[in-house]
């Protein structure tokens, strides 16, 4: 176990905490709240080619579906010929998911490394972990836009919570007829949770999650304008 910590110390928590720390002297004008910011969009930068992938995979997904989903309605199909094409259909349209899985698995990380700095405080005990190179600051400064990231505010947990709800019914709404009674109570119960869970940790958690729906959302816009523009240069 005390491997495990070593590990977790010197190899995770130490690069970031420098990492934001480093921002947060030189690049954030001293508010660690933007630190975080900043971090969270260079490593969705970093993530970018996933992020590509993971859009493209989407978009096989939603062919996938809508084919699957007029072989279902067809009934001059019967039962045991519609499952072999479904089966084909499957191998055709066959989507990875370890772009998305790395992805997330590096955004999970990071959440977990930002609760253990933030936890308890940024008290100068915590400073010990700084690399001899780096800013040394006598107070680290945690208020974004009139309030302390270190806190809990329910609203700040709302956010990013209304905008997940409002990304799942957009995303229901583009096949209605997939919506099954579990994706109704996904729809409410899911964000819910999300706001629950947000509102018991500090809110710089809830930055951490906005930025990276943000950033997700503009990745998504872009994709979107490239098709258009494609579009009106093939017409």
């Amino acid at each position: 176990m005390e491997f495990l910590t070593h590990i977790w110390t010197i190899y995770l928590f130490e690069p970031i905490f420098n990492v934001l720390v480093w921002l947060y002297g030189n690049i954030a004008r001293q508010n660690f709240a933007l630190s975080v910011i900043y971090l969270t969009i260079g490593l969705r930068i970093i993530l970018l080619p996933f992020s590509v992938i993971e859009e493209m995979g989407k978009g096989k997904h939603g062919k996938l579906e809508k084919e699957v989903a007029a072989i279902e309605k067809n009934p001059h199909i019967d039962p045991m010929k519609k499952r072999e094409v479904v089966r084909k259909l499957m191998k055709e349209f066959r989507v990875s998911p370890w772009a998305k899985m790395i992805s997330m698995f590096v955004l999970a990380l990071l959440f977990l490394l930002l609760y253990q700095i933030f936890v308890g405080g940024l008290k100068p005990e915590k400073m010990v972990h700084l690399y001899g190179w780096n800013f040394h600051p006598d107070y680290i400064n945690t208020v974004f836009l009139g309030f302390d990231m270190a806190k809990t505010y329910w609203y700040w947990a709302l956010i990013p919570s209304l905008l997940l709800f409002a990304e799942i019914i957009y995303e229901q709404k583009k096949h209605p007829h997939l919506v099954k009674h579990s994706d109704i109570v996904y729809r409410y119960l899911f964000p819910f949770a999300v706001f629950i869970m947000l509102w018991m940790l500090p809110s710089i958690k809830s930055v951490f999650i906005l930025t990276i729906m943000l950033f997700t959302l503009m990745i998504k816009g872009v994709r979107k304008l490239s098709k258009m523009m494609i579009g009106w240069v093939t017409d």
